[in-house]
């Protein structure tokens, strides 16, 4: 946002690009909000506009609560006209999504001057190839972000192991990169963590992200300090700690009583099963669902939270595939249970 102001009255066009479509949704809504709040700082908001838009399939489900445009892939002439008429824009995409908007049927692709490929770790090397060749050969920027110390591409295949020497032909574009990158001309290290309390943060700062000259922690005390606000009362009851005793809920299940114990920063909950389950079919989204109900309960009832707040700033599940996303969904939205 700051290079596109810096730029004002000039060409300034930015592809970024994610690995998955909800990666995107999160990037376009911050970079608007990023780039308001930018406006407003340095009171100009009349003269700076910096258009954000997201490139959709014609059969993908729009997502809601958007502030930026949605372009359709396969409406090339409509796509091309909003990049024309906006001189400093993000566009941003998924991988497959860019690559049916701009290679098929394409004479003229477009150019970017900067390009942003985010959770690049989870990126094939030859997925990149996509976004790649639409950076400005001369003055183009290419920007990773990514942690390969995390999730890597996920591939669907036996690939061989090589040598260390040889190119990373089936991983990922981060790896690529800093694999070359030896002595750190290029890299960063991010070693400020803004969501983790330091119960949380010592993990990864003592066995994952350990350096000799950086100490991966907690941006600032309030991060470092904070802590889920239910407290246990008894054995079964809990009550919410900023609004006292009077607050109090009854949870009769041990493992859920101990997931909700604010005591305990972090539970690892092993599920031990003796049948092979189906894709779709997953015993753990019965408990996810258990747990969810059981914090809106105890906790979010009394903040009179909305869903929209809810969903979006206060409650967060990760799974690392969408059937199993959705089959957490459809046992947290099944009334006769929960």
């Amino acid at each position: 946002v700051k290079v596109s102001q810096k730029n004002q009255g000039q060409e300034f066009k930015v592809l970024v690009v994610g690995v998955t479509h909800l990666s995107i949704d999160n990037l376009m809504t911050k970079i608007l909000e990023v780039s308001s709040k930018f406006a407003q700082v340095n009171n100009s908001e009349a003269d700076f506009k910096l258009s954000v838009a997201k490139i959709i399939n014609r059969r993908s489900r729009p997502p809601v609560n958007r502030d930026y445009e949605l372009l359709i892939a396969e409406n090339k002439a409509t796509m091309f006209k909003w990049l024309n008429n906006n001189a400093q824009c993000v566009i941003g995409g998924t991988v497959w999504g860019i690559r049916k908007a701009f290679l098929e049927r394409f004479h003229m692709p477009p150019s970017f001057h900067m390009v942003i490929i985010d959770e690049a770790s989870q990126m094939l090397l030859s997925d990149a190839y996509h976004p790649l060749r639409y950076l400005l050969r001369d003055e183009g920027r290419l920007i990773l972000a990514g942690d390969d110390q995390q999730l890597p591409p996920i591939i669907n295949g036996n690939y061989p192991d090589l040598p260390p020497s040889e190119p990373l032909l089936f991983g990922s574009i981060f790896n690529a990169f800093k694999h070359k990158d030896t002595k750190y001309e290029c890299t960063s290290m991010l070693i400020e963590n803004w969501r983790m309390n330091q119960a949380l943060v010592e993990f990864p700062s003592e066995f994952i992200y350990k350096t000799k000259n950086h100490r991966y922690h907690a941006v600032n005390k309030e991060v470092a300090d904070q802590s889920f606000p239910l407290k246990k009362l008894s054995q079964n009851q809990f009550y919410y700690i900023s609004k006292g005793s009077d607050c109090i809920e009854t949870v009769s299940h041990p493992l859920l009583q101990m997931l909700l114990d604010g005591s305990l920063p972090l539970v690892v909950v092993m599920l031990q099963v003796d049948t092979y389950f189906e894709i779709g079919n997953f015993p753990h989204s019965d408990l996810v669902a258990a747990f969810t109900s059981a914090i809106r309960k105890c906790y979010f009832k009394f903040e009179n939270i909305s869903e929209d707040i809810l969903w979006t700033e206060k409650l967060h599940i990760v799974a690392p595939h969408h059937i199993q996303r959705q089959a957490i969904y459809n046992s947290i939205y099944d009334n006769s249970k929960y």
